[in-house]
């Protein structure tokens, strides 16, 4: 078995509490979807390497970047999340009963439903763009539906190891992010940042249920380092993937 004992290790996470969990109607302001703002502020662009600046100076080639990315994030996250769901369907005969992954895939789920919403809406919006788009992203899609090319590791305890270590990078991603878009609220789309908000206080408790997963892994502490480095150096060739702009930069 890849665990020790991960009844017991789940068994001390498993009564929190839900109140941190959101309402996808009532705490989202659908009713603002066409509300003006942004979905990357010049801050955010210039971290990943976009040139704002230079974009402002050109309105239509800004307004389809910003199309663009908030519509590549929704997809991206929501086949991250997705592929979270078909490994805890795949693995639940080791995973067990537990009442965190119960938890976390039922709000994986909801945000699946959170980010298609959003990118439905998007494409109605322009939906000249979307053919363009389409053929951007489809070389990216097949990364993000198996991002640690899971066949590649039949050894359950390395399989489980990459799982978790992706899956908690990403999902600390996912805070960093609503992080870095609240510090340039005043510009943003509401709904967008409300989104991120909601997103985010359910995030921060996937991310206690990923390491009390990898820290319950029967591995050594220098098996467990050489999984780090090997997952470290497969990050750094897929990293720009995890930002949701690989597709719309190009």
């Amino acid at each position: 078995m890849p665990y020790r004992d991960l009844g017991a290790a789940t068994a001390r996470i498993d009564g929190r509490h839900t109140r941190y969990r959101f309402d996808l109607e009532q705490d989202i302001p659908w009713c603002e979807l066409d509300g003006p703002g942004l979905h990357l502020g010049p801050l955010f662009l210039e971290r990943v390497g976009i040139d704002a600046a230079g974009l402002q100076a050109h309105p239509e080639a800004m307004e389809m970047l910003q199309w663009a990315v908030g519509l590549e994030i929704c997809r991206a996250f929501s086949a991250l999340e997705g592929y979270l769901l078909d490994f805890v369907d795949d693995e639940q005969n080791v995973l067990g009963p537990s009442k965190s992954v119960m938890m976390l895939y039922q709000e994986e789920r909801k945000h699946i439903a959170l980010f298609d919403r959003y990118a439905d809406w998007l494409q109605t919006q322009h939906p000249e763009w979307i053919a363009d788009f389409e053929s951007h992203f489809a070389p990216v899609l097949p990364a993000l539906i198996n991002p640690y090319n899971q066949e590649s590791y039949p050894e359950a305890t390395s399989r489980h190891c990459f799982f978790w270590l992706k899956t908690l990078f990403f999902e600390e991603y996912t805070i960093f992010l609503h992080e870095a878009l609240a510090e340039e609220t005043s510009i943003l789309k509401p709904v967008w940042l409300a989104m991120h908000r909601c997103h985010r206080q359910e995030e921060v408790q996937h991310v206690v249920t990923d390491a009390a997963h990898v820290d319950d892994l029967d591995m050594t502490s220098t098996e467990k380092r050489a999984m780090s480095r090997v997952f470290w150096s497969h990050l750094d060739q897929t990293f720009e993937l995890f930002l949701g702009v690989a597709a719309s930069r190009s």
